[in-house]
């Protein structure tokens, strides 16, 4: 399995993420009451149409990437950093059988300058930033 990360800060910088099988995305943080329903909805307008958005046509993708300007820049005024961690590898399905080559994308809302620490017994782990510079907290080595 290969394993990459960027942080989006730019529509530019999420066109480096196009081009996947799958993707999931997740908010880390638990929300401001008074901020969720904006952050929420930026979130929406970035992910809703993603599916359908084909790497391929070039067109369509300089659409989108118009369309998430605004998004993006209105979650980073909230202090939130989206970083995304790609893979590439075998997906194993229920049946057992294998597709070669598969490629995920991970999407992170983080807060900016946020660390963390790998494990069930966090005394004694190193803390790694959610930034691709941390080889080790992104990549596990």
């Amino acid at each position: 399995m290969t394993i990459s990360a960027i942080r989006i800060d730019t529509p530019t910088d999420f066109r480096a993420t196009l081009s996947f099988h799958d993707f999931t995305h997740s908010i880390i943080p638990t929300l401001n009451p008074e901020f969720e329903p904006a952050i929420r909805r930026a979130v929406d307008d970035i992910f809703n149409d993603l599916t359908y958005i084909d790497s391929d046509d070039p067109p369509m993708v300089s659409i989108f990437l118009d369309n998430i300007e605004k998004p993006l820049e209105l979650l980073r005024s909230f202090g939130l950093s989206l970083i995304a961690i790609m893979t590439s590898g075998k997906l194993r399905i229920h049946n057992g059988s294998e597709i070669p080559n598969w490629h995920r994308v991970y999407y992170l809302f983080v807060p900016e300058g946020s660390y963390f620490r790998i494990g069930k017994e966090l005394e004694g782990q190193l803390v790694h930033k959610f930034d691709p510079q941390c080889t080790y907290g992104i990549f596990g080595y």
